[in-house]
């Protein structure tokens, strides 16, 4: 699960559907292997829920011809934070075991 696809899953019982379908179709002995990534302090400042650690952006792009704004296109996502000590239990409280964690892309 590549692109931090994993962000997409909102919710704890989304997290442990997902772990759990992953448990029954892995084969014995596969390895599942995903990226994710913790927040950085400056990307919180959009709409950040502490609570639920989801992270709301919009993002808003403009078409201008001759001057003036043609159209105006809107997107929005959500995105949950999963901080290491929960990926922790989630990988281990659904029986899998934790190979590597690096902290950033040369392995740190």
């Amino acid at each position: 699960m590549t692109g931090s696809s994993f962000r997409h899953f909102l919710t704890n019982e989304d997290q442990n559907a997902l772990f759990e379908s992953i448990k029954r179709h892995l084969q014995p002995n596969g390895y599942f292997i995903f990226d994710t990534r913790s927040p950085l302090l400056g990307e919180l400042a959009e709409i950040f829920d502490p609570i639920t650690q989801v992270l709301h952006c919009t993002a808003v792009m403009e078409t201008v011809e001759d001057g003036e704004v043609a159209h105006v296109e809107k997107s929005s996502i959500s995105l949950r934070y999963t901080y290491p000590q929960e990926l922790f239990w989630l990988i281990e409280g659904h029986g899998f075991e934790l190979i590597a964690l690096f902290g950033d892309w040369s392995k740190a």
